[in-house]
């Protein structure tokens, strides 16, 4: 008997530069709506339920502390393109929660008095991608961080491990 409505809003505008490099800058907004009283029978935390996010919220596959579930963010980056087989990305998201007393999926926390805030933090992602080989040898290599916010410091349980740095590189061989 918990009634839902919830809400989620994606815009990304991206322009294209004639310039040497081919560099594409963008920007993108993110709302994915919390549950503004978790206890007063209304569910309005927006839910993906199966669906994929790679690169939504930085430029690592695997990497992602951010779910289209109680988010407000917005990010801008940019893309070049260095040598016809290299390719740099560059991408800079702030978060918060869109409602402070409700859960933060990324991490488990929940915080039900608000009282931890809602800043989530400053994400920076660096990814080179490399085509060694034409067509056969693709080189990546991405490192993020997540510089914490006043809420992934201060809500109860969250871990005091410090801001997050994730690196990954990768090495495809197509035959």
């Amino acid at each position: 008997d918990l009634d839902h409505r919830a809400a989620l809003l994606h815009a990304e505008v991206s322009l294209g530069l004639d310039k040497p490099g081919s560099p594409r800058l963008f920007l993108k907004y993110d709302y994915a709506s919390g549950d503004g009283d978790p206890g007063d029978g209304d569910m309005e935390r927006f839910d993906t339920l199966f669906a994929a996010r790679r690169r939504d919220f930085g430029l690592l596959g695997i990497y992602g502390p951010f779910f289209y579930s109680n988010l407000h963010s917005a990010a801008a980056g940019i893309t070049y393109r260095p040598a016809s087989r290299l390719t740099l990305e560059s991408f800079y998201r702030p978060a918060w929660l869109a409602e402070k007393r409700d859960l933060f999926l990324g991490g488990g926390l929940i915080d039900p008095t608000g009282n931890s805030g809602d800043f989530l933090g400053h994400q920076v992602d660096l990814r080179l991608d490399w085509e060694v080989l034409p067509q056969q040898l693709y080189f990546m290599f991405g490192v993020a961080c997540l510089v914490k916010g006043e809420f992934l410091k201060d809500a109860p349980n969250a871990p005091d491990r410090g801001d997050v740095v994730y690196g990954v590189s990768q090495l495809t061989l197509k035959f």
